[in-house]
């Protein structure tokens, strides 16, 4: 078996030799070559034993046709399908200018089984029938800057390394009077409503016609029907002798709220009485 390629030839052996056509057997009584039996036991007995002497453009034709096989070979050549061959796994076979690999069994001697079958064949694609291989390139970017590029036919690996921010997660406690409300922390998905309910202010009271205003928490009221935006009604401190007397430090309970009595501005007459609202 050669080890190094051989020699390559520089045309077809026997490309002008004069041939003879080579049946394909031997004519009956004659010394032809044939593409069956090549030349017939009479070539080699003695011409004066009945012996027949072969045909010089048999030797010929059978060298060009030997020639001709091998010159194609050495060019590359791939030789086409044919019904007329059966074929065997891992035999190759050029077909519609496709390239093939046979991986079962197949032709006259069993099933004719054409190249385009999936089941016997496989189409192997040739350098001009491969896909144009693109290139593009992704840019991997943080906060406008890049980190990093990979492209779409790069052989090597790329590691991207992006710094992400530690996420803070402080806690904002709402509170009502030292009492927490509600809390929203900082890395917090869902909502939150804080509902703080204010005690409405008690600056503002009506006695009869007159309005008098002062800071919330305390007033001058003078005796009579004490309202507070409708839900005030009751009596405090009845100059004229009514039932009900209020003097410092008494509490009594009016519609929405409680009402102490903080002293009494004229005690003659028990009017300017200085009221506090509490809740």
């Amino acid at each position: 078996m050669a080890t190094t390629e051989p020699q390559k030839w520089a045309a077809t052996l026997g490309n002008t030799a004069d041939v003879n056509a080579i049946p394909a057997t031997t004519p009956s009584g004659s010394g032809r070559a044939s593409f069956s039996g090549l030349f017939p036991p009479v070539t080699q007995l003695p011409l004066d034993q009945g012996g027949i002497a072969p045909e010089r453009g048999d030797f010929n034709a059978l060298f060009k046709y030997l020639g001709e096989y091998l010159f194609y070979v050495m060019q590359g050549g791939m030789f086409s399908y044919s019904t007329d061959y059966d074929y065997t796994a891992g035999n190759l076979v050029m077909h519609e200018g496709s390239l093939y690999l046979c991986i079962a069994s197949n032709g006259p001697g069993s099933a004719v089984k054409y190249p385009t079958d999936a089941d016997y064949w496989r189409q192997l694609a040739l350098t001009s029938q491969l896909p144009t291989v693109n290139n593009g390139t992704l840019t991997i970017q943080q906060n406008g800057s890049n980190v990093a590029t990979f492209s779409a036919n790069q052989a090597g690996n790329t590691t991207a390394n992006i710094s992400v921010p530690t996420v803070n997660n402080g806690t904002l406690t709402i509170q009502k009077n030292g009492t927490t409300v509600a809390t929203f922390s900082a890395n917090q998905a869902g909502n939150t409503t804080a509902n703080i309910t204010v005690q409405a202010a008690a600056g503002v009271f009506d006695v009869g016609s007159t309005v008098i205003r002062a800071a919330p928490g305390t007033e001058n009221i003078n005796y009579g029907v004490i309202t507070s935006h409708g839900y005030f009604h009751g009596w405090c401190c009845d100059s004229q002798g009514g039932t009900l007397s209020t003097y410092n430090g008494d509490a009594f309970y009016m519609p929405g709220t409680w009402v102490i009595c903080c002293g009494v501005g004229n005690p003659s007459l028990v009017r300017g009485v200085i009221m506090r609202r509490i809740a």
